[in-house]
């Protein structure tokens, strides 16, 4: 099967895929009135629906071909039912046995999609579910976790799979801002999205960590997750246990949440959260809100001023079941200094490293090139900078040493300081001589690494504000490569307004792929992006599909070049 690069029209915005040639999208149509979902693929069928008051919902699957019969194919046919005014798509023989049993009638064949879900020329398939609403007598199909999200929200029940869809990617275009100094890298680029994603909790700062249990413990903070809420978000931070292979079908159990307090600032919250050696340690870090002056205006509306961060909270009780005993060197601060490197923002101090997030170094920090803990962070110098929660001008790093004895001790920790002539890396324990890795006035922000053995490259997230310095609008999210990990890095792709409001951006290395894949002559290297979204725009609309206020697992690809 030949793949192609084709524009295609989709609930009125034109998205660039990847997909076979051949393969036509499925839509799914909507009738309020009737109650009734109904999936579409040919022409025929689209104007049937639109001239019986059906509305376009999404489309989130597709037809392997509208006209061929190939091999390991199988006809997906429409049927209506007068009596129920139900159209039905349905393909296994079980289906169409129960349809015309109840005197539906065959309508056409949709399409074909694949019989089972092994992959096709490199091709990856989902599987289109059947579902059953007995108060509404509505058969509907499901494509992706959109639909069966709003199946099971209905009180739909699980019938069958009928067969399965070609996944299919769409691109979103890298648009760097004027001023970008990163040059495109050419082994890395054109990331794309599929349909499919996983959804969970609702509430954000997921940062999970893969213990050598297999399994990912996280933050997680305001909102609530199956139940457990966050209470008070300025001191109340969560965590949770993340278990299943699947990142569209994980388990998150083991719930809680812990209290400590933000005093003398106004906030405090997760941030570097890691799983080592069967200890679990948890950072928090501190927000305050604006003084006109000395901060510089305006308003960004939202937690204005980045805090420094405090310290780690450790449990050496890792378990899926049973709740972590957290030992929290600093419940309360005594001063705006005081913690693990005695940072201050009061007054419009800058600090190096706010909200800072440990490198992802695999299950167990397991590449890890010395067995250090390694921490990310964004930062600012300048009087005049805005450094927010989501904004800076800087980026550091800083290493120590993973133990409960050592994990709070300053002078264990080394920070980044540059490189000396010889382009040999400087590493120091006087924050005061800390270097960046880079510095892009207003453009930097929440910041997070993953090192990708596969490709032989660490990948860092940063989302920053799309309209500077406001952190109640729409985000920007970049990826940035290089083979090491203190740089240079080069572009991989600029996302504008991604979510269009995402954040806590982050590439999971449990659901990150071990090698890349080859599709028709293109590589590809596949995995899963983590974010939480549009906290303060729930109207907006998710872009891409599955954006929202919870922790988002969204399928991704990059094309591979030269590595």
């Amino acid at each position: 099967m030949m793949l192609c690069c084709s524009v295609v029209e989709l609930l009125g915005f034109s998205a660039i895929i990847s997909l076979a040639c051949s393969a036509s999208p499925l839509f799914l149509y909507f009738n309020a009135s009737r109650e009734d979902n109904a999936m579409a693929a040919t022409a025929a069928t689209v104007e049937q629906l639109q001239s019986s008051n059906y509305t376009l919902v999404r489309s989130c699957s597709f037809t392997s071909s509208n006209t061929t019969h190939a091999i390991n194919t199988i006809p997906l046919y429409t049927y209506y039912s007068g009596k129920y005014k139900d159209f039905a798509n349905i393909a296994m023989p079980a289906s169409i046995k129960r349809v015309e049993d109840a005197g539906y009638k065959l309508v056409r064949i949709e399409g074909y999609i694949y019989y089972d879900g092994a992959t096709v020329d490199g091709i990856v398939t989902t599987p289109l579910k059947l579902y059953w609403s007995e108060a509404r007598r509505d058969l509907f199909l499901t494509g992706c976790a959109a639909d069966e999200q709003s199946a099971i929200a209905s009180n739909y029940e699980y019938l069958s799979v009928e067969g399965y869809s070609p996944v299919v990617f769409t691109e979103w275009k890298s648009e760097s801002p004027a001023g970008c100094q990163f040059e495109q890298s050419p082994s890395l680029s054109d990331i794309e999205f599929s349909a499919r994603y996983g959804a969970y909790g609702n509430a954000d700062t997921w940062y999970p960590s893969w213990g050598r249990d297999d399994h990912l413990y996280t933050s997680w903070t305001d909102g609530s997750v199956n139940g457990t809420k966050g209470g008070n978000s300025q001191h109340t931070t969560g965590f949770a246990v993340a278990l299943g292979s699947d990142p569209l079908n994980l388990t998150i159990s083991n719930i809680g949440t812990f209290q400590s307090f933000p005093a003398p600032y106004l906030g405090r919250y997760p941030s570097a959260n890691f799983v080592y050696q069967d200890v679990w340690y948890y950072g928090t870090y501190a927000l305050d809100n604006p003084h006109f002056p000395p901060n510089p205006p305006p308003n960004c509306g939202n937690w204005c001023v980045q805090g420094p961060f405090i310290d780690f909270r450790y449990s050496t009780v890792v378990s899926p079941m049973t709740p972590p005993e957290w030992f929290e060197p600093r419940v309360d601060m005594s001063t705006d200094t005081d913690n693990l490197f005695q940072e201050s923002s009061k007054n419009n101090k800058k600090v190096k490293f706010g909200a800072p997030h440990v490198v992802d170094f695999g299950k167990d920090l397991e590449y890890s090139p010395d067995k250090k803990v390694y921490i990310i962070g964004h930062g600012a110098s300048r009087p005049e900078a805005h450094q927010s929660w989501m904004q800076g001008d800087e980026i550091y790093l800083a290493r120590g040493v993973p133990t409960p004895a050592t994990i709070n001790n300053l002078s264990v920790w080394e920070f980044y300081g540059g490189k000396d002539d010889a382009g040999y890396e400087i590493w120091t324990h006087n924050l005061a001589e800390a270097k960046p890795l880079f510095t892009w006035y207003n453009h930097t922000g929440v910041v997070t690494m993953t090192y990708l053995p596969a490709l032989h490259r660490y990948i860092m997230c940063v989302s920053t504000p799309t309209f500077s310095p406001y952190t109640t609008k729409q985000f920007d999210t970049y990826l940035l490569e290089s083979v090491n990990m203190t740089g240079p890095y080069k572009l991989v792709t600029y996302l504008k307004e991604f979510g269009p409001e995402a954040y806590f951006v982050n590439i999971p290395s449990k659901f990150a792929d071990p090698s890349t894949s080859v599709v028709n002559g293109t590589s590809y290297y596949h995995f899963y992006l983590s974010y939480s979204a549009n906290f303060a725009m729930h109207g907006a609309t998710p872009n891409p599909s599955g954006s929202g206020y919870h922790w988002t697992l969204q399928e991704t690809r990059l094309k591979v070049g030269e590595l």
